[in-house]
């Protein structure tokens, strides 16, 4: 392994990047679309303790955890924490590694130059976001969202929400809508529908890529389009027209019970109609 050297240095240390969004709304098919870009270094898990430090972040700007209890210097006391979200996100080397494989690059000095931005899963309600935004000024948040029929369906296929009921799994995506929608109208943020990444990856990966002020590149979208990430609990990628695939599939509702549909719009509805989907039933 090759020695890092001024990983401070690197210009990817102070540029995040967060993508958010509620379990099965295409968060993970997302961020492996951009880890196709030479400019990103993208994480495949989720980044719990980023967050769980934004929260702590924000006792502490918030005078709540006093300043006075840590003998550390503001600017070295950051320094430390951000260090500690690359590590606890890529690991001792930060994912060069990975990357260097994944980009056919030789060394990771190469890399120095070339990685604008770390992308990673991070589920930040408001203040954990502001503990972040605090440490970093940079911060960019993606956040993706899923019309919930077809999320509550998915969850219902999916083994990681199956020992959940119905109607759990229709109050964890109506939490969702509620906890992320502080970004609806956040300069950091740019926000995606999942149904517009399957039908128009190109546009909509595009301008992803062009807020997060990177290099054009058509990897991302390709992958987008031809790829589905553990669709219905499958647990590989899947090379396919990802676009077809969703246009062939049944409506998510159309075997739900009568009683499903109402305790659905019982607690969806108004999340639902906050973030412009309408209700078929």
């Amino acid at each position: 392994m090759q020695k890092l050297f001024g990983i401070k240095n690197y210009p990817f240390w102070n540029n995040p990047v967060f993508v958010v969004g509620m379990g099965r709304s295409g968060t993970t098919v997302l961020c492996r679309a951009l880890e196709q870009h030479p400019s990103v270094l993208a994480s495949r898990i989720e980044s719990i303790l980023v967050h769980q430090l934004g929260n702590i972040l924000y006792n502490y700007i918030s005078r709540e955890a006093h300043p006075s209890n840590i003998l550390l210097e503001e600017e070295a006391f950051k320094k430390h924490i951000m260090e500690l979200c690359l590590k606890a996100t890529f690991g001792e080397q930060y994912g060069l590694s990975y990357h260097i494989l994944n980009q056919s690059n030789t060394s990771i000095i190469s890399c120095k130059n070339k990685i604008k931005v770390w992308l990673a899963k991070v589920f930040p309600d408001k203040n954990s976001a502001d503990g972040l935004n605090w440490l970093y000024p940079n911060s960019k948040y993606i956040y993706i969202h899923r019309n919930g029929i077809d999320v509550v369906y998915s969850m219902g296929n999916f083994r990681s929400f199956k020992s959940l009921s119905f109607k759990e799994h229709c109050e964890l995506w109506n939490k969702g809508a509620l906890q992320y929608h502080y970004l609806i109208e956040d300069d950091k943020a740019i926000v995606v529908k999942h149904q517009d990444m399957v039908e128009n990856s190109a546009a909509v990966l595009n301008k992803i890529i062009s807020f997060l002020k990177l290099e054009p590149n058509e990897g991302a979208a390709e992958y987008a389009a031809s790829t589905l990430v553990r669709p219905l609990d499958k647990t590989v990628e899947l090379a396919v027209d990802a676009k077809t695939t969703f246009q062939n599939r049944e409506p998510a509702h159309q075997k739900w019970s009568n009683q499903q549909k109402e305790t659905f719009k019982n607690h969806c509805s108004e999340s639902m109609e906050m973030l412009g989907y309408e209700i078929p039933f």
